[in-house]
């Protein structure tokens, strides 16, 4: 989850910084929003229909860490996600569950702010 988290944060910041948006403090509070643990347990949701076993195997370890506050569970198993396909080379898998993961988050914002 601690490499999951800051793969997971530069690359919304790198998408952001893409779009065009030119006030930092606009893409600031949206980098945030993204990252939020809210908003990555959303996504994490959403996304654990479509991971192989392996990949539900190491999302459900994270998840039962004991040492975690519950209601970050999801965010975690999410960032543990990530972490994993890193650091274990996937790149393509990585680019496609991150392409998964940015769009997941695009719904939820235009879903939150309309």
């Amino acid at each position: 989850a601690f490499v999951g988290d800051a793969y997971y944060a530069l690359y919304m910041r790198r998408h952001l910084v893409g779009t065009g948006i030119p006030n930092v403090q606009v893409l600031h509070t949206l980098a945030a929003e993204f990252v939020s643990a809210k908003v990555q347990a959303i996504v994490y949701r959403q996304l654990k229909e479509h991971l192989n076993e392996e990949e539900q195997a190491v999302c459900q370890r994270a998840r039962n860490a004991y040492s975690q506050t519950p209601k970050y569970h999801d965010s975690t198993a999410l960032e543990a996600l990530v972490g994993y396909l890193v650091l274990s080379d996937q790149q393509e898998r990585l680019q496609a569950v991150m392409e998964q993961i940015y769009t997941y988050t695009q719904e939820y914002c235009r879903m939150a702010h309309p």
